[in-house]
């Protein structure tokens, strides 16, 4: 298999490979890896708590619903590689200002949090809602074989951020000779990530020309903009994703917090659990031909509601890494699939306003987690947390089959 799959990367065209390259440093930063390690740790050390981070992270997952459907547009107007080119050169300026934080005067450290972390998630948007519709371009006959590495290759990416994260901190209150509870190492090490996105950049300027605008839709074959099914896929994302994204969002202060995990021992569970989800990303591909997309999206987010119990009824630190291991490598099997059905679910002069319904409901949803779960927790603890994320996953899971799978001809499920 694993031959298999390094012929296939082989074999990928060099617009993909400098797709991917940019899809590794964003997974190492943002998606799973440093900066989900030291975000919140840096916010505890500033002296907040986790009412405060709740509320941080809902304005920063809220913003990306909100401007999801504009970041589609723009991508429509400008072209996805100049849109994703434009999101991360803005998110660079978004992890600067958010890394100075500590030198804010305190009253306007708590504003200033928030307005930073909030425009960071909108500018971050450009990026994640104009990924796809480009791999559909650039890929082509490849694209199922490249969104499941693409989830590997975050997973992958996202171990080694998570080191470097859960590291970091510890490595600069040495060269500065304060204590791992001081903000100081973490605004360091926040800033020295900011770099890392200098190469992501350039691999996506390197891209070759692509037309990748779709042509205005007129005359006999303009295809209406099918809003009821768009609204209907969002909205099962919005319920898809309202498990792991409290289990993403607090799973670190949580261990910090509750279970009195140090910073490097953090890093590294966190770390560990991408790691596992990248062999699982990686059969993706495989589970689709054998189940069809459309039975491997219900299952894997079945089992991303299923593997979320663990983490709110035993308060033990080695089964909330199993819990958070088995969570993150089901999403990482349901993420292809949503994306392959989504995207073919409508003609290409639509799949940006898809993508970016997708991500407004994702936004949407992180967003109310985060905001509910930090005050959920001060109320009822982790657990009622946990719970009900699992309850509205395998909701949204429940949904997807009743209508695109239950009573649905059986070459239609096998696709």
């Amino acid at each position: 298999m694993f031959a298999s799959y390094l012929n296939s990367v082989r074999g990928l065209s060099r617009d993909v490979r400098l797709y991917l390259v940019t899809a590794f440093v964003v997974g190492f930063t943002v998606f799973g890896g440093m900066y989900t390690v030291l975000n919140n740790l840096y916010v505890l050390r500033l002296g907040y708590d986790t009412a405060f981070i709740g509320l941080m992270s809902a304005g920063n997952l809220l913003i990306m619903g909100v401007v999801g459907l504009p970041a589609g547009a723009a991508g429509r107007r400008w072209g996805s590689r100049r849109a994703m080119i434009t999101g991360l050169l803005l998110t660079m300026a978004g992890y600067i200002l958010f890394g100075l934080s500590e030198l804010i005067p305190p009253p306007f450290q708590g504003p200033w949090l928030l307005a930073v972390f909030t425009f960071t998630g909108g500018v971050l948007t450009l990026y994640i809602v104009n990924s796809a519709p480009l791999v559909m371009v650039i890929a082509d006959e490849t694209r199922d074989f490249v969104f499941s590495f693409q989830t590997a290759l975050f997973a992958l990416a996202a171990f080694f951020g998570g080191l470097a994260g859960g590291v970091m901190p510890g490595l600069f209150a040495s060269l500065l000779g304060v204590t791992i509870d001081a903000p100081a190492p973490y605004r360091y090490a926040v800033l020295s990530g900011v770099v890392l996105f200098i190469p992501a950049i350039l691999a996506l300027i390197a891209i070759g020309p692509v037309d990748d605008r779709p042509p205005p839709p007129t005359g006999e074959g303009r295809v209406p903009l099918p809003i009821g099914l768009i609204a209907l896929l969002a909205f099962i994302s919005l319920l898809q994703v309202a498990g792991e994204g409290p289990a993403r969002v607090f799973f670190n202060v949580y261990l910090d917090t509750e279970l009195g995990m140090l910073p490097a021992q953090i890093g590294l569970l966190m770390g560990l659990g991408m790691l596992l989800s990248a062999p699982a990303a990686l059969v993706t591909q495989a589970i689709m031909a054998r189940w069809g997309v459309r039975r491997t999206y219900v299952r894997a987010t079945l089992g991303v509601s299923l593997s979320l119990l663990p983490l709110a009824l035993i308060p033990m630190w080695q089964t909330a890494g199993l819990s958070y291991m088995a969570i993150l490598s089901f999403a990482a099997i349901s993420r292809a699939p949503i994306v392959i059905f989504q995207m073919e679910s409508v003609s290409p002069e639509w799949r940006s306003y898809m993508s970016g319904a997708a991500s407004m409901a994702t936004g949407l949803s992180w967003g109310l987690m985060a905001v509910g779960g930090g005050y959920a927790v001060d109320a009822v603890g982790y657990r009622g947390l946990f719970l009900a994320g699992a309850l509205i996953t395998a909701c949204g899971a429940l949904l997807f089959w009743s209508i695109f799978v239950r009573n649905q001809p059986a070459r239609a499920i096998a696709r």
